[in-house]
């Protein structure tokens, strides 16, 4: 059982806050084990003095204060003391609106790149929502869904897209 716990990888770290002096990382993977964590404030207590430092086993996390604290400097305590292993390396945070952003910006570029950059999809949904609009109003369909909405609609699209354009 103790080669297992020996050859076990050492568990991932997300860095959670840095600013001047403080630092929070959480260690998912041993969140409860309060023995892991007693362990880990007495090692980091004895390795750095920090000024102070508080785990919580219940949230998985540890906070560490100092004007010295620095990640780099507890990533490589962790490693050396096989506690943990934080990567240090920038992630990318996606969010619910980015999980719908990401897909829409491949179409975008797909679009621009089959129109030679003539059509995005801004343009497209603007151009489509006016087209829409037009046709209802052919068609007398003066009720529902109104011609109207689709024209305030095409509006919102294309004054976004001049905000981007004025912002890039």
């Amino acid at each position: 059982m103790n080669q297992e716990k020996a050859l076990d990888p050492l568990p991932e770290v997300r860095l959670c806050h840095f600013s001047t002096g403080r630092l929070r990382i959480r260690i998912d993977r041993r969140k409860g084990d309060g023995a892991y964590f007693q362990r880990l404030q007495e090692k980091l207590a004895a390795h750095s003095g920090y000024a102070a430092i508080a785990t919580n086993p219940v949230t998985g996390s540890v906070l560490v204060e100092d004007v010295r604290v620095s990640p780099a400097e507890v990533a490589s305590f962790g490693r050396e003391a096989g506690l943990f292993e934080l990567d240090l390396a920038p992630r990318s945070r996606r969010g619910g609106v980015q999980n719908i952003i990401s897909p829409l910006k491949t179409v975008d570029s797909n679009l621009r790149r089959i129109t030679g950059g003539t059509l995005d999809v801004p343009s497209a949904v603007f151009a489509a929502l006016v087209i829409f609009g037009v046709i209802e109003i052919l068609r007398g369909n003066f009720k529902t869904p109104p011609w109207y909405t689709a024209f305030w609609y095409a509006f919102g699209v294309f004054t976004k897209t001049l905000m981007d354009t004025r912002e890039a």
